[in-house]
């Protein structure tokens, strides 16, 4: 999906849209329209305090920027590999029963 950068934006990096989030496919400077993965497998920090069993619904805090099994967070996919509690990140699959959201910017 094609969105705007209101700010510069690293691969990697998540995009918050009102019900889901993507993940920036390349570096885009400020002001320039690049592609979002909405869909797909993609690996993202986690928080630490908690474990994830393959196939869980996972959250995207938009604060702490890191995925949680809090559901007040934004729909982000469904853990797509179980990760440990001391792990840093976790695999999801994208947006994985959740409603996508509308271009930004």
């Amino acid at each position: 999906m094609k969105v705007f950068a209101d700010a510069a934006k690293t691969s990697g990096d998540v995009e918050e849209f009102a019900d889901s989030i993507g993940v920036w496919f390349n570096d885009v400077p400020n002001g320039s329209s690049g592609e979002v993965l909405m869909e797909g497998v993609v690996s993202l920090p986690k928080n630490t305090s908690v474990a994830f069993t393959q196939g869980q619904k996972v959250f995207w805090d938009t604060a702490a920027d890191e995925l949680t099994a809090t559901d007040t967070d934004k729909p982000a996919g469904l853990v797509w590999a179980d990760a440990a509690t001391a792990d840093v990140t976790a695999s999801i699959k994208l947006n994985t029963g959740v409603q996508v959201g509308t271009e930004a910017g």
